[in-house]
């Protein structure tokens, strides 16, 4: 973020044409962070967003910690031609995008055990005698999201491993706050959101897999 806060104000030429750039952009280019050809990809639907890539044909959802990785350029990285297999990689991505599991089923479902384990650590934080009614609010929102279907799979990975490597409660609560964004626990307002508006692909990018220097 701090990266982008330095474009928006010392290239601000620079900042608008990122911000007029039209839905369903893409592109290509060599990477070597690749171990076979793949396609990012970044989806919108109401305020729930999601990174895709693809791994060959198989596809996950990623961080945009991770997501920015690949998308990140220098300033004269040269342009390829969309690889033949854009569209087959693209819907490879839509359907990890649109799998029930992201925004209908509960975290109870099919035994996903990280879901399971992060909904009976959050519960466990209730009982903490430090933490203020403002705290045990704040906690039931996330669970609250939980229920709803509205936290991605790849923010409780990020949960799932924060909580395997801290053990004091104050500090579990400050670093929960830090993983997932506000807009996540806008449950009832957000679930309205994903149900009544459309999936929107917000741009692409398609990554060859760079052979040699």
């Amino acid at each position: 973020m701090s990266f982008i806060r330095e474009i928006r104000d010392k290239h601000t030429d620079l900042f608008k044409k990122i911000g007029s750039l039209p839905k369903k952009t893409r592109t290509a280019k060599n990477d070597k962070k690749v171990t076979s050809d793949s396609l990012v990809t970044f989806f919108r639907k109401g305020k729930l967003k999601k990174f895709c890539i693809t791994q060959g044909l198989d596809s996950e959802e990623i961080t945009f910690e991770d997501a920015v990785k690949f998308f990140e350029c220098e300033k004269h990285e040269p342009k390829k031609a969309l690889s033949k297999q854009y569209f087959e990689f693209l819907e490879s991505n839509k359907r990890i995008f649109e799998t029930p599991s992201f925004e209908e089923e509960t975290v109870l479902q099919k035994g996903r055990s990280n879901q399971k384990d992060v909904i009976n650590i959050l519960k466990g934080l209730l009982r903490e005698p430090k933490y203020t009614q403002a705290d045990c609010e704040y906690i039931q929102l996330l669970l609250q999201a939980y229920q709803s279907g509205n936290i991605p799979t790849a923010l409780t990975k990020k949960l799932k491993t924060f909580f395997d490597k801290e053990f004091d409660n104050l500090k579990l609560l400050s670093g929960i706050k830090s993983i997932v964004p506000d807009d996540y626990l806008n449950t009832v307002d957000n679930h309205k959101r994903i149900k009544s508006s459309q999936n929107e692909i917000v741009l692409s990018e398609f990554l060859y897999k760079q052979v040699g220097e």
